[in-house]
């Protein structure tokens, strides 16, 4: 039997997929047991929505702009005689092909293939598959060793080595831990996560259970803007279906792991994607930034030691440990090139000072603009801190830069910001920083 999928992500919504899917509702209606009808959620092709798929016998083709008036010719011709509508196919022209084909779906492996709404079909496609692993046959030390091996960033624009930012709330002290999953979206035309949560909210979820399983939390807030009614509708659907299969509750699976999620829905202020504002604006209060230090890491929501990470980084995590975290670092651009330096640098001057950023320029202003060039590769990192967030007295700049494109040593100074201004000039090989 031919399946019909029909792309009801906002996207599809937006450009009329409901009506398209009512229509086909009433084919079925017309033709009882002819095709099974089920939505999914972005298909990829939001430019050509409504978006219908049809699969059958392995195979799969995809109609793009469908509109009411067209699903009647659909059903009689495809469905009912086997014979592809071919001028409303979905065709990409050889560029587009060859970008799509290459393509390795990771955070949207599910998105346009299953129900957002099933979570059987989540199951059926090794949903929660990582969660047992985990509480079968790992540590939390084991958990974040693999997420911190995988390279994995914090998605949501910082680019924090999200193992070291679960590394240190696991560290913190305190009984009581929080995970946030920050889905305050707010920048304009920005629809990722929004896509992700109404595509495929259980690996969100599922993210979430894997990053309190590590850090030692058993509450959960996920911060979500009232503007994204879909995608909020899929979530308190998708926890409900994980209580009633305790993957959510207490002992979960089995095991002594507790955790529940709960949904705070934002009123829409920009400013509340910033992790402090979110956290107050989650507390009852106005949503305005504060100062730092205290890390969320030691000092959080309600004042104890919360992780706060992207809707994207939530949903990268199962397939990390389903893959391993080395399978995960394969994938995209080469490893930085400061990144052995970098860990040098934070074994010389940690505990006494942090080095939050490095860029590398050909000159100093280039550095502290972090410019990107095709003659320099440079980059903008994390260096991560090495201790405990307690343990430094100083928040330091680090800026390094080449003295000229051909130049043999790297040159460079650390800016001590917190206890006065202290400047530790340097002076390295450019091979002992991987750039030789």
């Amino acid at each position: 039997m031919k399946t019909e999928l029909v792309g009801l992500g906002t996207c599809g919504i937006s450009a009329g997929g409901e009506k398209v899917y009512k229509a086909l509702q009433d084919e079925l209606k017309e033709h009882p047991g002819a095709f099974e009808l089920k939505e999914t959620g972005c298909i990829g092709m939001c430019y050509r929505e409504p978006l219908v798929e049809i699969h059958d016998n392995g195979g799969k083709h995809l109609y793009a702009e469908v509109t009411p008036e067209r699903v009647g010719r659909i059903v009689e011709e495809d469905i009912l005689g086997n014979i592809t509508v071919e001028e409303w196919l979905a065709t990409a022209d050889p560029k587009e092909q060859e970008f799509f084909d290459n393509q390795v779906r990771i955070v949207l492996r599910n998105s346009g293939i299953i129900d957002p709404g099933s979570i059987e079909e989540y199951i059926a496609r090794d949903g929660y598959k990582a969660l047992r692993k985990v509480l079968e046959g790992m540590t939390p030390e084991d958990v974040i060793r693999d997420v911190l091996a995988s390279g994995l960033r914090g998605r949501g624009g910082g680019g924090f080595p999200t193992g070291k930012k679960w590394e240190f709330t696991r560290a913190s002290k305190g009984g009581k831990k929080f995970i946030i999953c920050n889905a305050d979206e707010g920048d304009p035309g920005a629809f990722m996560d929004r896509s992700v949560l109404e595509s495929d909210p259980h690996s969100v979820l599922e993210g979430m259970m894997i990053a309190a399983y590590a850090i030692g939390a058993d509450e959960a807030y996920i911060y979500c803007r009232a503007e994204y009614p879909k995608a909020i509708a899929r979530l308190r659907q998708a926890i409900s279906q994980a209580q009633k299969r305790n993957l959510l509750g207490d002992n979960i699976l089995g095991s002594d792991f507790n955790f529940i999620i709960r949904i705070k829905e934002g009123a829409g202020a920009f400013v509340c994607g910033e992790e402090t504002a979110l956290i107050a604006s989650i507390e009852g209060r106005r949503g305005m930034p504060r100062f730092r230090p205290p890390f969320p890491a030691e000092s959080g929501l309600w004042g104890k030691p919360t992780s706060i990470n992207n809707v994207e980084t939530f949903a990268n995590v199962p397939w990390i440990i389903l893959n391993g975290g080395e399978a995960f670092a394969a994938y995209g651009t080469a490893k930085g090139a400061l990144s052995l330096l970098t860990q040098e640098l934070a074994q010389e001057f940690a505990p006494k000072v942090r080095v939050n950023a490095i860029a590398v320029g050909s000159t100093k202003t280039d550095a502290l603009n972090t410019v990107l060039t095709p003659e320099i590769e440079q980059v903008m990192v994390d260096l991560t801190p090495m201790g405990r967030l307690g343990e430094v007295e100083d928040i330091a700049l680090g800026a390094l830069y080449l003295c000229s494109p051909a130049a043999s040593y790297v040159t460079g100074e650390i800016l001590g910001v917190n206890g006065g201004l202290e400047r530790l000039n340097m002076q390295m090989p450019r091979a002992w920083g991987g750039m030789g």
